[in-house]
């Protein structure tokens, strides 16, 4: 089979980029013949990628250009993040959209136009993550979606040296060390996490908070916080950091938080998980729908149920990373993905 992976940017290693990564490797593993169309992609992704045809664009715009010369030449064409689902209309190769979210205007609460919306229609088959997602897909499309769960490298998050990270920015080892990853962004819902850390330390004295991720402007807002409230002591930014530092964080930490808004964080919630940290979400995380069905992890309303359930689960040993190996892999990702591949000709 023949594969175009579209994909508008590769800026950033997050979860999204991760998925195509997984995707690429496992479909060149399996004798598939792989392509990926994009504007950009950082090394730190490109070292990842095996035996993978890599098309660059401009812009999206001579993305459209190339797609229109090419998609004939695919099997099928799997769009990933918005706006690339759009470049589908009028074609009719076989089409997939990993729809990992809704475009940002619908995330920032306002309606896609009549034109976005009927161009959607000519791509056959949309995958989402979970329930949460494909509820939210049904209510702005009016289209059904089919759930594949995402996978997650056990055998990768469980080699960590927590340790180290601490030597590292020295923190003391009787700190009781609440981590976030996640890019610094108002959707990541940062200043949450620092306003129920405040609460926390007040029962908490030896607290410490680790903020890792890509640092956007945003993260001026936050230190201003931080400095009002005398808090810069207790609070460590490590900025972008490699899968491989981010999983010493995770074993150099007590608890993963994660109060995010409806956007991404997904993978980053069950990495968590895969260390063997207690995990406490949001109830808008998308994947909060997952963790309430299998009793895992700790999904909270308001500042106040954060608060109270980590001050009372502190010294309780809670690890659900065997639920996370027994269900979420990128083999059963891949093979389901390799499976909603097979769609008929239009």
């Amino acid at each position: 089979m023949k594969v175009l992976i579209v994909n508008p940017s590769f800026w950033i290693y997050g979860g999204a980029e991760r998925v195509i990564v997984k995707l690429a490797n496992y479909l060149t593993d399996h004798n598939h013949q792989c392509t990926i169309l994009t504007t950009q992609m950082i090394q730190e992704v490109r070292k990842d990628i095996k035996e993978t045809r890599l098309i660059f664009t401009k812009n999206v715009e001579e993305m459209a250009e190339w797609l229109g010369k090419i998609h004939q030449d695919f099997d099928v064409i799997n769009y990933h993040n918005d706006p690339v689902q759009l470049l589908h209309f009028g074609k009719k190769t076989k089409s997939v959209w990993m729809c990992n979210e809704p475009p940002q205007i619908c995330l920032d609460g306002r309606d896609l136009s009549t034109e976005q919306k009927d161009a959607v229609k000519f791509i056959q088959k949309v995958i989402v993550a979970d329930k949460f997602n494909q509820d939210r897909f049904k209510k702005i499309y009016g289209m059904d979606s089919e759930i594949i769960n995402y996978g997650v490298d056990y055998k990768f998050w469980q080699k960590g040296d927590g340790e180290k990270f601490r030597k590292k920015h020295e923190i003391p080892k009787d700190a009781f060390v609440i981590t976030q990853v996640g890019f610094i962004h108002p959707m990541k819902n940062q200043m949450r996490t620092i306003k129920i850390f405040q609460e926390v330390k007040k029962k908490i004295p030896n607290a410490k908070l680790v903020l890792a991720g890509y640092e956007t402007p945003h993260k001026m807002r936050l230190e201003d916080y931080i400095f009002e409230n005398n808090l810069q002591a207790d609070i460590i930014f490590t900025g972008l950091v490699p899968q491989e530092e981010v999983r010493d964080i995770y074993h150099g930490s007590d608890i993963a938080l994660f109060p995010i808004k409806e956007q991404g964080g997904w993978l980053s919630i069950f990495d968590a998980m895969a260390c063997g940290l207690p995990v406490y979400v949001s109830e808008e995380a998308t994947c909060s729908s997952i963790l309430k069905e299998a009793n895992i992890g700790c999904v909270c309303e308001t500042d106040e149920d954060f608060v109270h359930a980590i001050i009372t689960n502190k010294d309780q040993k809670i690890n659900h990373a065997e639920w996370v190996k027994e269900n979420l892999s990128w083999d059963k990702f891949c093979e389901k993905m390799l499976e909603a591949f097979d769609v008929p000709h239009i």
